[in-house]
C-alpha cells in the first residue's frame, strides 16, 4: 500500500498530514529568514551535533507528554470505576 492510500484509509489523516507538512515548511522558512543558508555551509559534524541536541529535546518533551497522558488515563480509569460503582448501587 502506498503512502497516499494509507493516509486515505484513516478519515481526516490526509488533512492532518497536510497541516503537519505546512507547519514544517513554515519552520523551514523561519529558519531561512533567521539563518539564511548558513546551515548548508556548516561543517557536517556541527549539523549532526545540532540534530542530536534537537532529538534529545524532542525525547525529553515526549517523556513529559507521555507522563501527562499516563496520569490522564489513570484519572479516566478512576472516574469510570466510580461511575460503574454508582450504577451498581
Amino acid at each position: 500500500m502506498n503512502q497516499t492510500r494509507a493516509t486515505m484509509a484513516v478519515p481526516g489523516l490526509r488533512e492532518d498530514w497536510l497541516e503537519f507538512v505546512s507547519l514544517v515548511e513554515h519552520r523551514l522558512e523561519q529558519g531561512a529568514v533567521e539563518y539564511g543558508d548558513s546551515t548548508m555551509r556548516r561543517p557536517a559534524p556541527e549539523v549532526l551535533d545540532e540534530v542530536e541536541e534537537e532529538l534529545l529535546d524532542v525525547m525529553g518533551w515526549s517523556f513529559f507528554a507521555w507522563l501527562r497522558i499516563r496520569r490522564l488515563k489513570e484519572k479516566v480509569k478512576k472516574a469510570l470505576t466510580e461511575i460503574s460503582q454508582e450504577d451498581g448501587e
